[in-house]
């Protein structure tokens, strides 16, 4: 008897440690993409413009607002698109940080990784392990902040 109660509980130790495995860590170069873009805008419009920008360019629900500060001007949300990973495009999520003052916005876009279903199962890849990956994500991160900046510097329409 005490060798089946010894068996069962190798077993339940057995499953709560094959449950624990995790996603392999970023590496320790993560690519960080930032822009300051000044315009004669007040913290407000900023604020308002950057929801604006958001909600126009991340229309997928894998795209969330996590956080928004209208006191402090900062929003922080999670962004989705697909980047290419040799030559396959891959899901990409990462966090996107716009901090609003006057005069002035700062967006930030780290915390890249892309994932998808291999077998059945979820692989996490880390665009920072190879220079041609690196290269590509870089590029697709800059077309988003591009047109963040062009967004923002574009003449408001007034009605």
């Amino acid at each position: 008897m005490k060798k089946v109660i010894y068996l069962i509980i190798s077993f339940f130790i057995f499953i709560l440690l094959f449950g624990c495995i995790t996603t392999p860590s970023p590496p320790g170069n993560p690519i960080v993409i930032q822009r300051v873009v000044e315009a004669d805008y007040t913290k407000d419009e900023f604020f308002r413009l950057s929801n604006e920008w958001l909600t126009k360019t991340f229309r997928s629900s894998k795209s969330v607002i996590q956080y928004q500060d209208k006191e402090e001007g900062i929003i922080i949300g999670k962004g989705f698109t697909p980047i290419r990973m040799g030559l396959v495009p891959i899901d990409a999520w990462f966090t996107i940080k716009i901090e609003n003052k006057e005069n002035k916005s700062r967006i930030t876009i780290n915390d890249l990784y892309g994932s998808q279903y291999i077998e059945g199962r979820e692989q996490t890849f880390y665009y920072e392990q190879s220079d041609r990956d690196r290269a590509e994500a870089e590029r697709e991160l800059n077309i988003i902040v591009d047109d963040y900046e062009k967004f923002i510097l574009s003449e408001v329409e007034e009605w």
